[in-house]
């Protein structure tokens, strides 16, 4: 599926480009299933039924969020039950539209950052806190 997210899984140039020339590939493969099992177990099953990342395999999707992690957009964090998370910035929306190379690709990866944000709503008001 050509969906025009394929670029964010060409390679990390900014939090995470340390990831890229790591000795240790257990360190990277630990953070990539980290977001592929946060994005496939919790954001998934809040996304809109006509949203296009229902029909992106899961390399694309974590390819976003980690996209995302690199350049600041959101970041990631411990919960108390030492889960991971991931918060958007206070301005992650504005950070997408102000990104050129980002606006062909602006709808879901701000569909994304709701989910997101979504999620830290709904397990605020359940009592379940993700400090970051």
């Amino acid at each position: 599926m050509d969906s025009g997210c394929e670029f964010l899984n060409r390679g990390w140039c900014d939090r995470l480009n340390s990831y890229m020339a790591h000795r240790n590939d257990e360190h990277l493969e630990a953070l990539v299933h980290e977001a592929r099992d946060f994005f496939c177990d919790r954001i998934d099953r809040i996304l809109p039924q006509d949203s296009v990342w229902h029909s992106c395999d899961d390399t694309l999707r974590t390819g976003a969020l980690l996209y995302l992690l690199d350049r600041s957009i959101v970041e990631r964090c411990l919960c108390d039950q030492a889960k991971v998370s991931y918060k958007p910035a206070e301005m992650a929306e504005f950070m997408i539209l102000s990104r050129p190379e980002l606006l062909p690709v602006a709808v879901p990866l701000l569909e994304l950052v709701a989910c997101l944000r979504r999620h830290r709503s709904r397990n605020a008001e359940t009592g379940q806190t993700e400090e970051c």
